[in-house]
């Protein structure tokens, strides 16, 4: 079941609308941004400072530690030996913590602001954590909006391969060709890339064609596996 968002607004990604516009407006931009460029708007959030950093970090080993203790398995072991050793040398730099928070968060808040927070428990408590500058605590929320600008973009290569095929059905193959790339450079289906090329051989491209072979195969069989991979649909 999706999450509801804090707003009811519905969010549209800017890939989806893109796709919408249509392919030539896309020449040139092969992959156009999920999200404005960064303008590290944290100005409504304190500054982070060297003792939260700290305290986290020192939060941090204490748990390594206790864990260390305990664990049994010698891959375990080792994991937890190397985030001792991270952590330990992050604790000798705060001021580094400090910088590198400082940017982490200004991408947390772009990507929040541009997709909001899923609610209410995650996003009350990424809010909190930002607010902080503990990072590390905002994992849970940004898992639940990665999924759905996830989403985003299988729905943005869908529309982009429907495009594609109402292009082809119209005979303009040249536009459905962008239009099956774009789907297939969105999402790796198997469906796409094979529309792509085949879109390519109609138009007497073969270089493009060629290129285009490897995201075919790649794509076939990781969908139909290594030995039926031979035996995946053909035509667009």
């Amino acid at each position: 079941m999706a999450r509801k968002l804090l707003t009811p607004t519905l969010l549209v990604s800017g890939l989806t609308l893109a796709t919408v516009l249509g392919w030539n407006q896309l020449e040139g931009n092969s992959m156009p941004e999920l999200v404005s460029q960064a303008t590290a708007d944290t100005a409504k959030l304190a500054p982070i400072t060297q003792e939260q950093v700290a305290d986290q970090l020192r939060e941090r080993l204490k748990k390594v530690k206790t864990a260390m203790a305990k664990a049994e398995d010698p891959q375990m072991q080792a994991a937890l030996q190397r985030e001792f050793d991270f952590v330990s040398r992050a604790l000798a730099n705060p001021a580094a913590g400090v910088a590198q928070a400082t940017k982490d968060r200004a991408l947390l808040t772009e990507v929040q602001e541009a997709y909001a927070l899923p609610a209410p428990e995650e996003s009350k408590a990424a809010i909190a954590a930002l607010g902080a500058g503990n990072i590390a605590e905002t994992a849970p929320a940004f898992t639940a909006i990665r999924a759905q600008a996830e989403a985003d973009i299988r729905r943005a290569a869908k529309a982009a391969f429907a495009l594609g095929r109402i292009a082809m059905a119209q005979g303009d193959i040249g536009t459905a060709s962008g239009f099956f790339r774009r789907a297939s450079d969105l999402d790796t289906k198997y469906t796409y890339a094979q529309a792509a090329q085949s879109a390519a051989i109609q138009l007497g491209n073969k270089e493009l064609a060629l290129s285009l072979s490897n995201s075919v195969l790649q794509s076939a069989l990781a969908e139909f596996g290594e030995v039926s991979a031979a035996r995946a649909p053909c035509g667009s």
